[in-house]
Parts: structure tokens; C-alpha cells; sequence
């Protein structure tokens, strides 16, 4: 998600200053905490498209990317041990910009599977670095927030797995398959993905907020 976001939205509250190591330690932790609530519920927003693509070619790929999703919020555990935290705080209640930018990806998914797979174009985009080190955002939690890149590894690793599994293809596909959409369509999937755009700069904020 925070690949797509630092390639199309700037400037962005709390990724740039996390690059930058100028963020405080505690909007990296409100980064990561709310990544983890994101990325947790996953089956939530996904499940609609499932029921819309029942029955046609392009499902098989929306239940593979479904059942891979689901278990991703482990990747954080590791993050999460460095700062001592433990299950009562890493469950708490996402923030209500959060739930917003969940509710708006449910929408998309609702909307249509056109509407869900742009959304998710600009989501599930791979990182341009080849290496964690290199990385803008991942390589800064490690130079500038010294947490041991044994910890920041499998969110790297789940970041490059868009690209290897397929992810950032799964959108076009779904799009390619979709064929000729007439003008209520294509502004049905624009304001979609606006809101989705929204929500997602919204809930950075909140954290800015939070501190």
C-alpha cells in the first residue's frame, strides 16, 4: 500500500517524514499499528469481489489473493516485539480514519469488480527499490529507527510479493476482462478510487493527529 501511495500522493503525512527519520517514534508506531489493522482485515473488503466475480474466469485469481491476504497481518509480530507490545495493544480499535479507509475499499468491492480491482492497482503496487537497504521507506525503519532488519524483513518481503505473486497484474487482468464500460461505469470505478485515495491520505493524517 505505502509503495502506491509515495509513487502517486505527495506530500504524505507520516511516510515522508518516516523517510526523512524525522517522524517521531511514535508515528512510526502509529504507522505500523494501523498498517496492522489494515492489512488484518483484509477478508472484510475483499469478500464482496468474491461474490461479484462467482462464476467467472477471473475468480480463481480473487480467492487465491483472498486466502493469501488473510493470514499477512503476521508480518508485523516481529515490529511489534521490539516496542514490547503485546496482544491487548496491538488489538485495540483501529483509528475511525482507518475504518473509513476499510469501509471505502468494501465499497469499491461492492461497487464492482472494476471499481475494486482499480483501487487495488494503486494499493498492491511492488516497491521500485531491489533490496530492503535501498528502499525509501522500508530501508528507513532500519538507517534512521535502528529496528533490526530481521524485523522489517517480512514486510519488505510481503511489499515484493505484489509483484511476484501477481497482484499488481490481478487489477489489469480483472479490467481487461471487464471489456468496454460505458460512462456511468468509468465514473462509478474514478470516484471509487478517489474515495479510496481519500480515506487512505485521511487516516495518515489521523495518525499525524494522534501522536
Amino acid at each position: 500500500i505505502d509503495c502506491g501511495e509515495r509513487e502517486i500522493l505527495h506530500p504524505l503525512p507520516v511516510l515522508d517524514d518516516i523517510c526523512a527519520g524525522s517522524a517521531k517514534v511514535t508515528a512510526l508506531q502509529g504507522w505500523l499499528l494501523e498498517s496492522f489493522h489494515y492489512t488484518q482485515g483484509a477478508a472484510f473488503h475483499i469478500a464482496p469481489v468474491l461474490e461479484q466475480t462467482a462464476g467467472q474466469p477471473i475468480h480463481e485469481g480473487w480467492r487465491e489473493f483472498f486466502e493469501e491476504e488473510i493470514t499477512h497481518w503476521r508480518i508485523y509480530r516481529r515490529c511489534f516485539a521490539e516496542f514490547d507490545w503485546q496482544w491487548p495493544v496491538i488489538e485495540c480499535e483501529p483509528l475511525p480514519a482507518t475504518l473509513r479507509f476499510l469501509g471505502s475499499l468494501r465499497q469499491a468491492a461492492e461497487r464492482s469488480p472494476a471499481a475494486y480491482a482499480s483501487a487495488m492497482m494503486f494499493i498492491e503496487q511492488a516497491p521500485a527499490a531491489t533490496d530492503l537497504a535501498s528502499d525509501p521507506l522500508f530501508g528507513a525503519l532500519v538507517h534512521h529507527y535502528h529496528l533490526p532488519q530481521r524485523a522489517v524483513q517480512p514486510l519488505w518481503e510481503h511489499a515484493v510479493l505484489n509483484r511476484t505473486l501477481g497482484h499488481e497484474a490481478l487489477g489489469q487482468r480483472t479490467l481487461a476482462l471487464e471489456g468496454s464500460l460505458d460512462a456511468a461505469q468509468i465514473s462509478g470505478v474514478f470516484s471509487s478510487l478517489n474515495n479510496v485515495m481519500q480515506a487512505n491520505v485521511a487516516m495518515l493524517a489521523e495518525i499525524v493527529a494522534c501522536e
